[in-house]
């Protein structure tokens, strides 16, 4: 699974003073117990190529290593403060997740001059990520929501397209926040990766459809649930300027 520029829940609201300021933080730093069922396999397939990545979690119901079926090692290290990325076994890449005082990632610190910030409104979501070098912002990306779902995401700045939006569409579908949806959607992973509860409030749908400027593009999404509402099939479907392509995701589930 990728890293891009990668779905916390306040499940009791027992008043709503202390929702935001307690709830939030028990619920994305410390879960009480972990999902009644965890993804433990994915398997993506095209007719270019086929991958698959085991997910290990703790006992705290956290992703704590992903391994693809080419090697590829991804683990997570948490703390009340932060969260280290490590990418690679034996040459490593770590990227350091710096935690606001309400358990979300605030800020993502790939080197010691470039960072991402991440900016959320006053109702938890996620509304802005700033990325930043040592020249100063490079670009910037706007997101904004309608009736709770990220419906709109505008890229201002950068190359090589230095504006472009991507527009979001949703079903009646309700999504689930143990389901992690394949990077190729083109998703930002602070909504669709194993870090997603760290990144404010989740979309309350599953997506349907993603539009994109540049390149001009459309991407329809499929999903299928089995009897305790996990989804076990994800399927992707890319139009032109691209030749039309399908990308099939299935998932195994570990239930208690």
């Amino acid at each position: 699974m990728k890293r891009t520029l990668i779905l916390t829940l306040c499940s009791a609201i027992l008043a709503v003073s202390s929702c935001k300021k307690k709830d939030e933080i028990i619920v994305i730093i410390d879960p009480p117990v972990p999902a009644p069922c965890q993804m433990i396999k994915t398997n993506l397939s095209s007719n270019l190529f086929q991958l698959s990545d085991v997910l290990t979690y703790d006992d705290k119901g956290r992703v704590v290593k992903t391994l693809s079926s080419d090697k590829n090692e991804v683990t997570y290290a948490y703390s009340s403060t932060n969260i280290t990325q490590t990418l690679g076994k034996s040459q490593t890449f770590n990227i350091n997740y710096v935690l606001d005082d309400k358990g979300r990632v605030g800020q993502e610190n790939i080197s010691e001059t470039d960072k991402i910030v991440y900016v959320y409104n006053t109702d938890g979501y996620l509304s802005e990520v700033k990325d930043i070098g040592k020249q100063g912002e490079n670009y910037s990306m706007v997101y904004s929501y309608t009736n709770g779902n990220l419906t709109k995401i505008e890229k201002k700045g950068g190359t090589p397209d230095p504006t472009s939006t991507i527009n979001i569409s949703y079903g009646a579908d309700i999504a689930v926040s143990n389901f992690f949806i394949p990077s190729i959607s083109d998703l930002p992973e602070s909504m669709t990766g194993v870090l997603s509860r760290y990144f404010g409030k989740p979309s309350k749908n599953l997506p349907t459809k993603i539009t994109r400027t540049l390149p001009g593009r459309s991407l329809i999404f499929s999903y299928e649930k089995d009897a305790k509402g996990n989804v076990i099939k994800f399927t992707n479907t890319t139009s032109a300027p691209y030749e039309s392509q399908s990308f099939t995701s299935t998932a195994e589930y570990s239930c208690k």
